[in-house]
């Protein structure tokens, strides 16, 4: 490798929970295959558990990573200090900050670092009682990206500017099981055109949105094979199961590998608004299963002319949408996902910075 600006990457995340421990990942496959070394550091304690099949002992959710096992991360201080004690020499490596909780505990270790980037996961990165940090950037010499425009966008009105580093996945891991098999999994009927929702039953996705949008396309379209599968658990289940009474809607819990069932669903619908980027997006386009979504910076950013869009909240707009990918012939979604959001992707990126 050519002579470069850093030799090792050093990531620091608040937690591995979905989609981090997955993330942290993709970046460190990337850096390896730059020749760089480093750690990877988790602030909270494991919330992953996976079995060693060898030996079935419980071990930490990524291989090669530290947990530094913090209960309280508003505590910047005792971060700092747990940070300071874990850390290896920071002064040739680039820090990667996933988060601003990670950000922040790295600034006030006062270590240096050859090139620190803060990504932004979501939009409030800086919020404006987190301004201050803003006005002390240029004595760390920090980049700072968005995993989408839009949440770039948002970093420039606090940093002046920002880098657009999307989210990606590790395609070769994956390992989808197919349509029979996935079905099977997710106790779907063998036959028939299912819709399917993936995440939190939460009131910030809208599940309920997705529940009266099939009503109206079972409506419009009279089919009688069409089907609705929850994928994810949450506050709002009970309700959308009374909710649900009469219409094809299956209900699963959480399943950590759902990616890997994809191709389960003719397509996925996200109803969720003001979506920063929408992992669960990347993996149904990288399976090639057409995505209902609405029309914002995250969607957009990922599936391009791919997405089957709506505008506004009404489920009559969702219907329509759905009735568009109903109809969708095969999309370049396999393409497209290894060509701008792989681990070679990623090394493309960390190699600019090189």
């Amino acid at each position: 490798m050519a002579e470069t600006a850093f030799n090792q990457l050093i990531q620091i995340c608040p937690n591995d929970g979905p989609p981090f421990l997955d993330i942290v990942r993709v970046y460190r496959k990337a850096a390896t295959s730059l020749g760089l070394g480093g750690a990877d550091f988790f602030l909270s304690p494991s919330t992953t558990q996976i079995l060693n099949q060898g030996e079935g002992v419980p071990q930490r959710g990524a291989k090669a990573a530290r947990y530094l096992d913090c209960e309280d991360l508003k505590n910047t201080a005792a971060l700092a200090r747990r940070l300071r004690q874990a850390l290896p020499e920071t002064s040739d490596g680039l820090v990667l900050c996933h988060r601003y909780r990670a950000y922040k505990s790295f600034v006030a270790t006062g270590l240096d670092s050859a090139r620190l980037v803060a990504v932004a996961h979501e939009y409030g990165f800086f919020r404006r009682r987190r301004r201050r940090w803003a006005r002390r950037l240029s004595r760390h010499d920090a980049l700072f990206a968005g995993v989408s425009p839009g949440v770039a966008e948002e970093l420039k009105q606090a940093t002046g500017s920002a880098l657009v580093w999307p989210n990606a996945l590790d395609l070769d891991a994956l390992d989808p099981l197919d349509r029979t098999a996935a079905r099977q999994a997710l106790a779907l009927p063998p036959e028939g055109f299912v819709f399917g929702v993936v995440g939190r039953l939460h009131y910030k996705k809208r599940p309920e949105l997705a529940l009266e949008a099939l009503r109206i396309f079972l409506e419009r379209t009279g089919r009688s094979d069409a089907h609705l599968a929850f994928v994810g658990d949450g506050a709002l289940r009970e309700r959308l199961e009374l909710a649900s009474r009469g219409l094809p809607v299956t209900f699963t819990s959480f399943i950590p590998a759902a990616a890997r069932l994809m191709k389960a669903f003719d397509a996925l619908l996200m109803a969720s608004s003001n979506e920063p980027f929408g992992m669960v997006l990347l993996e149904a386009m990288a399976a090639g299963v057409p995505v209902v979504t609405p029309r914002q910076p995250g969607p957009l950013c990922i599936l391009a002319d791919l997405g089957h869009y709506f505008e506004g909240s009404e489920p009559q707009a969702i219907a329509g949408a759905m009735q568009s990918a109903l109809e969708a012939p095969p999309g370049e979604g396999p393409e497209r996902a290894q060509r701008e959001f792989s681990v070679a992707a990623v090394a493309k990126r960390l190699e600019a910075l090189l």
